[in-house]
């Protein structure tokens, strides 16, 4: 990159911290309203540590692979200054539809050199970034009184020298119902998108509710599935019985030989956050 170009890119990244908080978003991204029953994938970003500061690829460890193949999904400018590494995943949404007991995959028998990597990331304190309509994935916990939120969750935890892996997430999906007047040309212009390009489809007095992404929460669980059960189901499929996602119980450790089932759960509320303002809940 020659100096011309880093000079362009150091003012582009000036002016994007420059901007108040209640009108950021990133550059490049737009508001899209989505019909019931419409498909919403979720993004994985690199996994990260406070610890170690060097990201790493989500794909390095054992986790899920979308049936069509991993594929880069950067789609905007913010995504690029900031670095990063979005690809696709397996996890998929239906527009406001509550699922839940949802069978994602089961991995192979892990061999040793996963189970030492995969160790050592969970010692390292790295968390999986997920990221859905360009939101990034908050998860909400309480100590000593006081709430925290957190972008991310941890891949596993360490606990008396047995390493336990999240391997059921519960989303919520916090969306508002799409309403014109809620969005202005002024201020959606400021990106160069116009009301009238919200991606979605054309309105009708008689059309179908639509909604827009405003919030994206995870919750991640330790569950010790039958080992069994999962190779009789395909991805998607629903398990024949309950899942209880408990966030204080361990369950399923990370062993050589051993598979890891994962699965998942996902609700919809419905929210008067507004897109435009939907940053400042994050």
């Amino acid at each position: 990159m020659d100096q011309r170009h880093v000079l362009c890119l150091g003012s582009l990244v000036l002016l994007l911290t420059a901007l108040p908080i209640d009108c950021f978003h990133l550059p490049g991204s737009h508001p899209h309203r989505y019909a019931g029953g419409e498909s919403l994938w979720v993004k994985v970003n690199s996994i990260t540590s406070i610890e170690t500061e060097m990201p790493f690829g989500y794909y390095t460890l054992p986790f899920c692979r979308p049936m069509g193949g991993i594929k880069n999904s950067r789609e905007n400018l913010g995504e690029i200054l900031m670095g990063d590494r979005i690809e696709s995943s397996p996890y998929r949404f239906r527009t406001h539809v509550n699922e839940t007991d949802i069978f994602l995959c089961s991995t192979g028998p892990l061999t040793a050199e996963q189970v030492k990597l995969m160790k050592l990331r969970i010692d390292q304190l790295y968390q999986v970034n997920l990221i859905l309509d360009h939101l990034p994935a908050i998860r909400y916990t309480e100590k000593n009184g006081f709430n925290l939120r957190w972008t991310g969750y941890p891949i596993g935890l360490n606990f008396h020298n047995a390493h336990y892996v999240f391997n059921h997430l519960k989303f919520k999906i916090l969306v508002h119902r799409y309403n014109e007047s809620a969005l202005t040309p002024g201020v959606v212009g400021s990106t160069g998108d116009a009301i009238d390009h919200i991606p979605g489809s054309k309105k009708t007095k008689n059309s179908p509710p639509e909604y827009m992404v405003v919030g994206f929460e995870v919750v991640p669980c330790s569950y010790q599935h039958n080992v069994e059960h999962p190779n009789k189901l395909k991805m998607y499929n629903k398990f024949s019985s309950a899942i209880i996602c408990d966030p204080l119980s361990l369950a399923k450790t990370v062993k050589e030989g051993e598979p890891i089932v994962f699965s998942y759960e996902v609700s919809f509320e419905e929210s008067n956050i507004q897109w435009l303002s939907r940053w400042e809940d994050q």
